[in-house]
């Protein structure tokens, strides 16, 4: 009877440790996960959605962070900024939105070239696009890491008579701006993680 009562107990024991454990291992597994302001600038070469592209990407790449508020990049995006000042600009930002770290994600080539052909009939549509995206450190202003994507071309043939969009809305431009945030992302998402870890242990 002793016997049977202490298996009973034991069991129950157990059980009850293995719910504990259960219930705290959520807790025990959760890792800090990073706050990053996305802004897009500077406005001398302007192209529509970069940030919320950019966002949307990092999502894609695995990001399981969070994002600054978009109101105070938004009011951002309409100044027109040298490079320099984006920078500050950025690290500014990231300080008021309570960020890890602020990326800047600029328009480093943007052209379009018509060129008319087969007796003005139709007309070939050349676009050429180059992003870059920095990580700030808010606290410092200070440049953790940059790169730059490949520069982008798209090439289209169209009549004439159809109108042709504002660059910052050309489909191409666009379809070229979403490959451009797709790679960047993807580096993005692996340099944050290198940002997380001990400064011995970086490449």
């Amino acid at each position: 009877m002793y016997r049977a009562r202490s298996t009973a107990t034991s069991v129950v024991g157990l059980a009850l440790l293995a719910t504990l454990l259960a219930a705290c291992a959520p807790a025990m597994q959760e890792v800090a996960r990073p706050v990053v302001l996305v802004v897009a600038g500077p406005t001398e070469l302007p192209l529509d959605g970069v940030d919320g592209a950019m966002r949307s990407a990092l999502r894609r790449a695995g990001f399981g962070g969070s994002f600054g508020p978009t109101v105070i990049v938004q009011v951002a995006e309409r100044r027109d900024l040298s490079r320099s000042q984006a920078l500050r600009t950025t690290a500014e930002l990231g300080r008021i939105g309570r960020a890890d770290v602020a990326l800047f994600v600029e328009v480093v080539r943007l052209d379009r070239h018509v060129e008319l052909e087969r007796r003005a009939v139709s007309r070939r549509v050349t676009i050429e696009l180059q992003l870059r995206a920095t990580l700030v450190d808010p606290a410092t202003g200070a440049v953790l890491w940059s790169t730059r994507d490949a520069v982008r071309q798209a090439v289209r043939t169209d009549r004439t008579t159809r109108v042709l969009p504002p660059l910052q809305a050309d489909p191409d431009a666009v379809a070229l701006r979403d490959g451009a945030v797709t790679a960047l992302a993807r580096e993005v998402v692996a340099r944050l993680a290198l940002l997380d870890e001990p400064a011995d242990r970086r490449p």
